[in-house]
């Protein structure tokens, strides 16, 4: 997260990725008229007109395009791109082509960087997509070999694939990925892109969004995450489009995975109303989100955690911001729950904490003031030499390390002397601190009364945005390079805006620079063709590796061509991490993960505000939505005609649902379709729909939608559209329950009766039917198998119950301790229990026998040793 000082230190950035900003929906795009073959594609390609455009720089950092009248290949000027501190910065046009065509590509170049730059170089001509939904994002289309020293011809052709999306389709010049040696500058003269063949007939694709969406300016419902239409979720990032969300963090719990943001969406009201860009200065609220499969998300909606109406500080002094949230969990009352603490940034003045009962709350202020400020020792006057004073008290990270241990990371900033920035290559301004046993103070160590001091985290470049996780033995702290350096390390520029990694055998370091590792994630630019400052953070769900990170993608999506204005939302992508902790820089994708888990739709009511995919919703609460005493409850408000809503990859069973339940209160009143499929005019998937009557806004009653039988069973999406009068508010929406049909017991055999003879009639009693055999599979999670864990470790079992009915409870035990009751839902699925001493333990699951299954029971074994 940034404070007003971006503008200044990193405007050139901003501006530069924020013109690469669409408002198209790229991958839904149909295929217009083709153009002619000999189409010429590129506008201004010889630099002949007075200003670039439409060409720009690629690619963020410190990198410029400008028209050069001194050196040219032909005519009165050539293009110049200079101040690359990348290899594959350069310049780019957005061009208009046609799939299924192909094209030939001519132009002049030249470079004159000396040694160590070669004295000829390849450079490429490659396409942006502008989404990796259909195929790769960056695809070199034709490369040249250009000697050093004066203009030399580019040239080469290529060809579109027919079943590319091509709506946000771009061209640029540029250098290998990854070099260390490359020109500082190159001159680009004579481009010209020229159609030469048709090729395969265009794959026209249907236009699902703009066929269901409302496009309304300023609305939310003028973008919406693509649908699956395999039953897995085409679309996954960004993870919500109801609003937005930054400086992500994510933590797994009772097997969910939580999300807690930063709410840009407190911004939004100013740019529609003021065209005011987001500052972050209003933004005083956290977002919670939950999900089981990384694609249904559920918003538990906005924590109050600053401001004149938050739950920190006092009328004497509060933090008027809440920004890039931590959050993590343990048991520091020894009750065997753990409670869950949430840190966070009052602008870049300093950390508080708030502690929750559940990852939900309720939440409340263990202490009135900042748990760390700029008084804290070591935040300033530092011991350590190499360290400055923190120039920006921001951006937490915590981890509980296996013995209990608590740890807060944070800092950033360059330091500044007489307006200049000292040292961007090496700031020195992050921090690390060791939290008392309590989680919401700092650790006196040494008993002297005084807290112990914050150390120093000697990142290279470091600039914002810490994270801490850690593999074995080992801690890794990874961070956000900041926008003017110029770090080379092991040959390998850093770049500007990029995450980096280092490690240490300590959660307190050493941080040298010598413990710098490597790079972890580009800048979103590279991905998304929009960038800005970077926040991320590093945690596993399910035994895998995952990072979220924001990007600017629903405001891409939401903004005219002219740019984003800064609004932010979170995205996940797989990372991978080997066993030795070495990580494979990830990729940012709007595909996502995929799903990972079916959604059981017969667990309880399923929340309004459980959706993969949407247009038009906002959330709110049904009463107080403070999180105060109580965790709020979520309703899906702000529906209008048009709008729709969606749970992916459902899980209904054999026999499937019955009817489905609408917990509503009207407002204008209208009708809820339901479907399972995206597109209204699918007539065949409706399952039903029903009425919902005019009301006060405030009383809830019971809608019900009857699904004919075998209408709705096995896996399947659902799709929820809402119509009503235009231009009015219909209803409100608070769950959805469905019942599954009912199990019917088999008939039995009739009574055989003999025919009469001379003996009396014998009639055959009816047969009974057995019951069911019950098969019981319980499973480890593959992290625990084979070895032995640490107390205090949650280990989601895996269970599977063959014959076993939807509703029934079985039993967890730990040896012949009960641990927990649980409702089988009709489908595998993952039970967590917290190991709580060393020794062997037996998690059983016992299913209780009864006129209908026999029951049955399965164990596994798992040791666990003491924490460090």
């Amino acid at each position: 997260m940034k404070p007003g000082r971006l503008t200044r230190v990193a405007a050139a950035f901003v501006a530069v990725a924020a013109t690469t900003a669409t408002a198209t929906l790229a991958s839904t795009a149909v295929i217009a008229q083709a153009a002619p073959v000999g189409t010429e594609v590129i506008v201004n390609g010889g630099a002949e007109e007075t200003t670039i455009a439409p060409w720009q720089a690629r690619g963020g950092g410190t990198v410029t395009v400008t028209r050069n009248t001194d050196d040219k290949a032909t005519g009165t000027a050539s293009l110049l791109a200079a101040d690359r501190s990348s290899s594959v910065q350069g310049i780019s046009q957005r061009v208009t082509v046609d799939p299924g065509s192909t094209y030939s590509v001519s132009a002049k170049i030249k470079y004159t960087d000396a040694d160590p730059v070669p004295a000829s170089m390849k450079f490429n001509l490659t396409a942006d997509y502008g989404s990796s939904a259909d195929g790769a994002q960056y695809v070199v289309l034709a490369s040249s070999t250009i000697a050093r020293g004066s203009w030399a011809t580019f040239s080469g052709s290529f060809t579109i694939p027919a079943d590319r999306a091509v709506g946000n389709f771009q061209v640029y010049f540029e250098n290998d990925f990854g070099l260390t040696a490359y020109p500082a500058s190159f001159g680009l003269d004579d481009v010209s892109i020229t159609k030469t063949g048709e090729g395969a007939t265009p794959v026209t694709r249907p236009d699902l969004l703009e066929r269901n969406d409302n496009t309304e300016a300023g609305s939310f419902g003028a973008f919406a995450k693509l649908p699956g239409t395999t039953g897995v979720a085409a679309r996954g990032n960004p993870l919500v489009t109801q609003n937005f969300g930054a400086d992500p963090w994510a933590f797994e719990f009772d097997g969910r995975v939580y999300v807690y943001t930063t709410n840009d969406t407190q911004e939004w009201s100013d740019w529609l109303t003021k065209g005011e860009s987001n500052n972050y200065g209003l933004i005083n609220q956290i977002n919670v989100w939950s999900s089981a499969d990384m694609v249904n998300w559920t918003n538990h909606g906005g924590i109050n955690a600053a401001g004149p109406a938050g739950l920190s500080g006092t009328s004497a002094g509060r933090p008027g911001n809440s920004w890039a949230p931590a959050v993590v969990a343990k048991d520091t009352d020894g009750d065997g729950d753990e409670e869950v603490f949430l840190y966070f940034a009052n602008s870049a003045g300093g950390i508080w904490v708030l502690k929750g009962d559940s990852p939900v709350g309720p939440f409340t202020a263990p202490r009135q003031t900042a748990l760390v400020s700029f008084d804290t020792p070591g935040v300033r006057n530092n011991s350590n030499p190499d360290a400055a004073d923190v120039w920006w008290l921001f951006d937490p990270a915590v981890l509980v390390d296996d013995d209990g241990s608590g740890y807060l990371y944070f800092g950033g900033g360059v330091p500044e002397a007489n307006g200049q920035q000292v040292n961007p290559d090496s700031p020195g301004t992050a921090r690390a601190i060791k939290l008392g046993d309590d989680m919401v103070s700092l650790a006196d160590d040494d008993g002297d009364g005084a807290v112990d001091p914050a150390v120093l985290v000697d990142a290279p470049a470091v600039f914002e945005d810490s994270g801490i996780h850690k593999v074995g033995d080992t801690y890794y702290y990874s961070y956000c390079t900041n926008f003017t350096n110029n770090r080379v390390i092991n040959g390998r520029s850093l770049g500007r805006g990029n995450i980096h990694y280092m490690k240490s055998d300590s959660p307190l370091g050493p941080w040298t620079e010598d413990t710098y590792v490597g790079p972890v994630f580009q800048n979103q630019s590279a991905f998304f063709g929009v960038g800005g400052n970077n926040h991320h953070a590093i945690f596993s769900f399910d035994d895998q590796w995952y990072l979220t990170y924001h990007a600017e993608t629903l405001d891409q999506a939401l903004q005219s061509p002219s740019g984003t204005k800064g609004f932010r939302n979170a995205h996940i992508d797989r990372i991978s991490i080997a066993a030795d902790g070495t990580i494979t820089p990830a990729t940012g994708t709007r595909t996502g993960p995929g799903q990972l888990a079916d959604l059981d739709p017969y667990a309880g009511p399923v929340s309004a505000e459980t959706i993969a995919w949407q247009a038009g919703t906002r959330q709110g609460f049904d009463g107080d939505g403070s999180f105060g005493t109580t965790v709020p409850t979520s309703i899906l408000t702000s529906i209008d005609n048009g709008d729709w809503t969606s749970i992916s990859n459902a899980d209904f069973g054999a026999r499937g649902a019955q009817s489905l339940v609408a917990k509503v209160r009207g407002r204008s009143g209208g009708t809820i379709t339901v479907s399972t499929s995206p597109d209204r005019s699918a007539t065949a998937a409706v399952l039903g729909s029903v009425e919902v009557p005019a009301g006060d806004g405030s009383t809830w009653s019971d809608v019900t939608v009857p699904i004919t039988a075998g209408a709705l069973n096995g896996v399947s999406d659902v799709y929820f559209s809402y119509a009503g009068a235009a231009g009015t508010k219909l209803f409100d929406v608070a769950s959805w329950t469905f019942t599954a049909v009912s199990a019917t017991t088999p008939p039995t055999t009739p009574p055989t009766v003999t025919p009469p003879t001379v003996t009396p009639p014998v009639v055959v009693p009816p047969v009974a039917t057995p019951p069911a055999v019950t098969r019981v599979v319980v499973r480890l999670p593959r992290s625990a198998r084979g070895k032995a864990v640490r107390v205090g470790t949650k280990l989601a079992l895996k269970v599977t119950l063959d014959n076993v009915p939807v509703g029934t409870v079985f039993k967890v035990r730990d040896g012949k301790k009960l641990v927990r009751e649980v409702t089988w839902t009709g489908a595998p699925m993952r039970v967590t229990v917290k190991v709580k001493r060393t020794g062997t333990h037996r998690y059983s699951v016992v299913v209780p026998s009864s006129s209908a299954i026999t029951g049955g029971s399965d164990s596994v074994k798992v040791k666990a040793r003491a924490r460090r």
